[in-house]
């Protein structure tokens, strides 16, 4: 077993978000991202979605899908809010989604408690008062478990400004 941080790779086609950018309200900005997780990692394994500006607000619609990942034990999945001008909040979004299920056929919620869709990603992170500014990551990290079989786990993250 080993500990790994991968980097999603984007799907062809994708908008990247850019701070500051002049966005019109009623656009949603959808972000497509992949990662393969390994047979062979352990808990605490990240797997980083990229950046994403700390004003975004992150809709309902966004949502995770992953593979069976493991055939025994019982790894779970978080999914956090990462960087330099925060302190990291590794389950902000939502946690403890069950690696050892298959997710393929319908996605799971990647916001975990439906009072906080439409929040901007920083209003996410536990103890935040303020808009940090600049970019924040949305990783996911492997808990409680190593995962055994390994495959794939992606996120579609939707997002829009005021």
């Amino acid at each position: 077993m080993a500990i790994v941080a991968l980097t999603a790779t984007k799907r062809a086609g994708n908008t990247t978000a850019i701070p500051g950018s002049p966005m019109k309200a009623g656009v949603l900005l959808v972000f497509e991202r992949v990662v393969t997780v390994g047979a062979a990692d352990s808990d605490t394994s990240t797997y980083d979605f990229g950046e994403f500006p700390s004003n975004m607000r992150i809709s309902g619609l966004s949502q995770v899908q992953w593979a069976d990942l493991a055939s025994s034990g019982a790894p779970t999945i978080d999914f956090g809010v990462y960087g330099s001008q925060i302190t990291n909040d590794v389950d902000a979004l939502s946690l403890d989604h069950d690696a050892a299920t298959v997710n393929l056929a319908v996605g799971r919620r990647l916001i975990g408690n439906p009072a906080n869709n439409g929040k901007m990603l920083w209003e996410f992170v536990n103890g935040q008062t303020t808009d940090p500014g600049g970019m924040l990551r949305i990783k996911a990290v492997l808990d409680d478990a190593d995962v055994n079989t390994g495959g794939a786990l992606a996120a579609t993250i939707v997002g829009y400004f005021d």
